[in-house]
């Protein structure tokens, strides 16, 4: 819902839009800049397994305990990649062993 607002606002700037003097502003002074988001999908660990620094082999990291929540950054396959908020680790976990929360937010 926040990135739909921010690229409204956006959008909104770059065409121009009433102010509350009801000028328009010109796109021309419209912000370049946009927010930069990445989209973040939480998941619960549902069986145990490690971490690992690459989304293929690596080097361990770290354990996925049952319960830990993973922020998860890249969906990968079988692997994505998060921080662990149990342990304070980023790394990859195989994907099979996590379960979606319901929770995505724009991190």
């Amino acid at each position: 819902m926040l990135r739909q607002l921010c690229l409204i606002a956006v959008a909104m700037s770059a065409i121009g839009v009433a102010t509350a003097g009801g000028d328009i502003a010109p796109s021309a002074h419209a912000s370049t800049t946009q927010a930069q988001c990445s989209t973040v999908w939480q998941y619960r660990v549902t069986n145990p397994g490690n971490m690992t620094d690459a989304e293929s082999g690596g080097n361990y990291v770290g354990d996925a305990y049952v319960g830990d929540l993973i922020n998860v950054r890249i969906q990968g396959n079988p692997r994505y990649y998060g921080f662990n908020t149990g342990s304070s680790k980023w790394g990859w976990v195989l994907s099979s062993n996590l379960s979606y929360t319901g929770n995505t937010w724009c991190g």
